[in-house]
């Protein structure tokens, strides 16, 4: 497995073709009088600047920007996620949630069940040489109810390894975690996608 990274010479790339039909657009359509070119160098930046920040926010889930993977082939993972938590050893499987929220610069991550709250620290995807396989590794802090008491809480940090798959028509998520909890937990997260809307919550 490799680090997924985003294709520099491709945005640069993209870029250029911008900004020079940007040019062409107003060299065509307008006679611009010379002391306002710096004016329309500003106004091409600026509008090469609004294409990325769209592209960031919202383009790179369109189907029209991921043609062939060229410019964009992250996985999409924004939404809710449903399944069961299973700690190993234990085989006691109950509810949890993975809300997602996703743009092409970054991913957070909230997690929820009954009895816990966890967030992202900090999330990288990882894929094999063809860029078929995903899998996003996650640092993560929890918290959640302590073994022994049951009215107090407690937190504690761990690792994900989470292999996105496409099974048919369901989108999955399957993570294996390790954490530093007293005494150690480990185990395994199974969700399907449920849909976009965010809860903020378990229920």
């Amino acid at each position: 497995m490799v680090p997924h990274h985003t294709n520099i010479k491709r945005i640069a790339t993209v870029t250029v073709v911008l900004t020079v039909a940007i040019e062409i657009m107003f060299v065509l359509a307008m006679d611009i009088d010379p002391k306002f070119i710096p004016y329309r160098s500003g106004l091409i930046i600026t509008l090469v600047g609004l294409f990325w920040l769209y592209f960031d926010k919202i383009g790179w889930r369109q189907s029209f920007f991921r043609v062939g993977g060229w410019l964009c082939n992250t996985p999409n993972l924004n939404g809710r996620w449903e399944g069961k938590v299973d700690r190993a050893s234990e085989n006691t499987p109950h509810g949890f949630v993975v809300e997602i929220r996703q743009t092409f610069s970054k991913l957070k991550m909230h997690t929820y069940s009954a009895n816990s709250k966890g967030n992202s620290i900090a999330c990288r995807f990882v894929t094999d040489e063809t860029e078929e396989k995903y899998i996003l590794v996650v640092a993560w802090k929890c918290r959640t109810r302590c073994f022994d008491d049951q009215d107090n809480y407690e937190e504690f940090y761990g690792t994900s390894i989470i292999e996105y798959s496409v099974q048919g028509k369901t989108r999955k998520l399957e993570d294996h975690y390790f954490t530093d909890r007293n005494p150690q937990t480990r185990g395994n997260i199974d969700v399907a996608w449920v849909g976009n809307k965010l809860h903020d919550r378990f229920d």
